[in-house]
Order: structure tokens, then sequence, then C-alpha cells
């Protein structure tokens, strides 16, 4: 079978990317750090790939990542980093994937590093490995971890390639290969997250399962077989990710209680809750780390598509 994949036109720096976030518009910070250019996928893959993107470190440092509900592959080329995530170190390897993190994570990165990340649907990872979702969560997984010999193959033959369109062209291979194998069709659980991205959170389990015609219990298994998190938790998740792009604004023009408001929490004392228990501080704390101390910020907001948008 043939595919025709499309070429595609790097997103350019020049125009830095804008994220809506609920009724505000999100500037990305603090990516002196990081110089970022972002790809498209071809319209075989737009449900399941958000969008390749390239980062280049431009000076060594620590990047604080808040969880932003979508997993993704990755490519180094001649880099070493190595992650912090729940206690745990994952150290520097030349490809594999990023699971789903319940909390908030620190990336050490070297200055020259360049990678090439693949930034996936919630719902692509369980189309394109054996491994159960909820294995990968809270993980950097080195693609020989996952004793899959295609994979493994593919990450040494795009961190020999010169240049990130061939590259992207021979990761979309592999993807339409793994996920057409499976005859795949916009199905519960995909429709379930982009219900939750619509609604930013604000929508009860019970409602779900009833704009989709099934029970609780069985939408909540079939999600977390997909996607390795209960909806309940992803709700929570994605409200705190959203909550914590605008606290990153310098100019914000909103207070912590309208912000909870806004996102569905009736009262301060609940999200103040959730977000400590994501990012591991308050979003006062948060935000004067921030902006008080200049700690850089790996602002995922850049390569979230749609999905923070009203």
């Amino acid at each position: 079978m043939q595919y025709q994949l499309h070429g595609r036109i790097p997103i350019p720096d020049a125009e830095p990317p804008i994220i809506n976030a609920g009724n505000f518009q999100i500037e990305p910070l603090f990516l002196k750090m990081l110089s970022c250019t972002r790809y498209p996928p071809s319209e075989l893959l737009q449900h399941y790939v958000v969008q390749y993107w390239t980062t280049t470190v431009e000076q060594t440092g620590d990047l604080l990542v808040i969880p932003d509900a979508f997993p993704e592959l990755l490519f180094n080329y001649d880099t070493h980093f190595s992650t912090e995530v729940e206690g745990k170190t994952f150290n520097g390897m030349s490809g594999g994937l990023v699971g789903q993190f319940a909390r908030s994570a620190i990336f050490n990165a070297t200055r020259g590093g360049k990678t090439l990340w693949v930034k996936l649907q919630p719902w692509t990872l369980s189309l394109l490995f054996d491994t159960p979702a909820i294995e990968m969560n809270n993980r950097v997984v080195e693609a020989g971890e996952l004793e899959d010999r295609e994979f493994v193959q593919l990450v040494r033959t795009i961190t020999s390639l010169d240049s990130v369109e061939k590259a992207i062209r021979r990761i979309e291979e592999f993807l339409i290969k793994r996920i057409y194998r499976v005859n795949p069709r916009k199905d519960l659980v995909s429709s379930v997250v982009q219900c939750i991205f619509r609604h930013k959170g604000r929508i009860t389990i019970d409602a779900l399962a009833a704009a989709h015609g099934v029970g609780s219990r069985h939408l909540q298994y079939q999600f977390r077989e997909r996607i390795g998190f209960s909806p309940s938790y992803y709700r929570k998740e994605i409200r705190v990710k959203g909550i914590s792009l605008l606290l990153a604004r310098e100019n914000l023009q909103s207070n912590v209680s309208l912000l909870a408001y806004d996102w569905g929490y009736t009262d301060q004392s609940h999200l103040n809750r959730d977000f400590k228990s994501i990012v591991q501080m308050t979003p006062f704390q948060y935000r004067k780390k921030i902006l008080g101390e200049h700690i850089s910020l790996m602002d995922l907001e850049v390569n979230n598509g749609d999905f923070y948008k009203r």
C-alpha cells in the first residue's frame, strides 16, 4: 500500500505561537533556553498526531514541565538529558517515548542538544505499542525497553538522517503502518477526551457517559485502558495545566479566585489542593517561582494544538 505523505512547511519561530486558554491568550514565556520549530502532520495522521517539533537547547539548565495530558515520542541528536519524575531519574537516551505524567517533572538539558519530538493525541499511544498505557505513566521509556525491533530501528534511522523533513517522513511511514493495521476509527475514548477538553474539564463522569450512550463503569474502564489515567484524574490534569499557563503570564489580569471559578472550581482551596497535587506547589508559589526567580519553564503549550482553545 502506498501512502501520500504531504510535504510540510515549518511554523517559523519569528511568529511566537499563541494558545487560547478559556478567554485568555497565552504567549509562551521563558523560551530563552530553547529554540523551537513546529511541523504539522499529514492529513492521514491529523486525528492521531498533534504535531512534530524540534528543540535546540540554547543554554544548560533545568526545564520545569507541567504535564499537559499528551504523550510524546522523542528522538535525540547528539544530546544527553535526564528527567526527574516522581522522585525517579531517567537518564538521556537516543530515542523513546514520554508517557503521561501525573505530576510536574524536571528536564535537565545540555546546551547544543537537539531533539525531535512527536506530540501524539492522548489515544494514539495504545495503537502503537503492545505495552499497556498505564505501564508507561510517569516514565521516559527508552526504545529498547519496549522490545519493539521496528521502533528501535526507527530511532537508529532518524538520528542518522541529515534533515528534519526526511526524519518526519520516516516517522509518518512508521505511524501510518502501525495505526492503520488495526483499521482505526474515531472511537469512544478519543471522543471522550475531546469532550473533556471542550468543557475545560468541567464535566462529570456521569455526564460524559450519558453524552456517549454508555455506562459510567464501561467508560471509565475503556478510558483507563487507552489513556492510562482515570477520566477524573485526566479532567483534573488539564484544568491544572490550563491554569498554570495563565499563571505564567507576566500581564495576568485576574486573580487565583477568578481563575478557579473560570475553570470550574467552587472555591480556591479546592484549586490549591489539585494544583499542589500535580505541580507540587500552590498557584501562588508557582507564579512567584516562575516570575520572581526566573526559573525556565518549558512551555509545552506551544505544542498542544487546539486543545487549550475554547
